[in-house]
């Protein structure tokens, strides 16, 4: 497995909670958790599971996958010349803590009020 892929797996397990919960709000949980019970079992291609998963998550509306970095060479826009995909979330609207919500807003409990959107 390549470094790139087990950053990928990593991510995977750190964010399980947060791309689970993305996956079933697209109808995609069935095709998600079938990837997951492949990679628990090792029968198959562990590095083209992960590949499944990040295209997956992509498909469900997360332009990095389980990326974190933008890719050299992203798509182009129509006269707009070459770029990255869009990416976002919502996180602390204060900026005290970590939360990032992947998909969909959501309130702070703490300062009730709404978690802030970024783009980049």
């Amino acid at each position: 497995m390549t470094g790139s892929e087990k950053d990928r797996l990593t991510r995977l397990c750190r964010h399980f909670g947060d791309i689970r919960a993305v996956a079933a709000r697209r109808g995609q949980l069935p095709a998600l958790e079938a990837m997951l019970a492949e990679l628990r079992a090792g029968d198959g291609d562990t590095e083209q599971l992960i590949r499944d998963v990040d295209e997956l998550l992509r498909q469900c509306g997360i332009a990095s996958g389980l990326g974190e970095l933008r890719t050299p060479g992203g798509g182009m826009l129509p006269h707009l010349g070459p770029g990255h995909p869009l990416k976002e979330a919502h996180v602390c609207p204060v900026g005290r803590c970590d939360r990032v919500e992947l998909d969909g807003g959501g309130m702070c409990e703490l300062f009730a009020i709404s978690l802030h959107l970024v783009r980049w």
